[in-house]
């Protein structure tokens, strides 16, 4: 994540931190930086984001298994300290069952057969009077 950051021309990565003495080095960081970009674990975040909101700092997130409670409260501490924030939850479980499915219907070629294949793969099956009405037969 720090190198893609630090490759971007109107982007400058101060630093970074990781899990040992976390708010001590937001804190360390916070006077030279805009923005804090997040990506730990849904137990540590709350915290951290919410020192960053109150260090004047804006506020990315792309941690998973953040409680609701910890988005509101977060919300209105950037409003407390007038700061944005984006929260996008890790999408890597989607995005790996996206590349799975596309495999799957990599074989398929056209929608029908795509069909067939789901279709057979939850165990069900699909008659090809219902597959060939789009075209108008029967």
């Amino acid at each position: 994540m720090m190198d893609g950051l630090d490759h971007q021309p109107d982007i400058v990565v101060v630093g970074g931190f990781g899990r040992a003495n976390p708010l001590e080095e937001l804190n360390r960081l916070a006077p030279d930086a805009d923005v804090l970009v997040d990506f730990t674990s849904g137990t540590a975040a709350p915290e951290i984001l919410n020192t960053a909101a109150a260090a004047g700092l804006h506020v990315v997130s792309g941690t998973s298994g953040l409680p609701a409670q910890a988005l509101d409260d977060l919300d209105a501490a950037l409003k407390k300290y007038g700061k944005g924030g984006l929260w996008a939850a890790n999408f890597a479980i989607g995005g790996a069952l996206m590349m799975h499915f596309a495999r799957v219907a990599a074989p398929a070629r056209s929608t029908a057969a795509y069909a067939f294949t789901v279709c057979a793969c939850r165990g069900s099956t699909l008659t090809r009077k219902c597959c060939s009405a789009r075209s108008g037969k029967s």
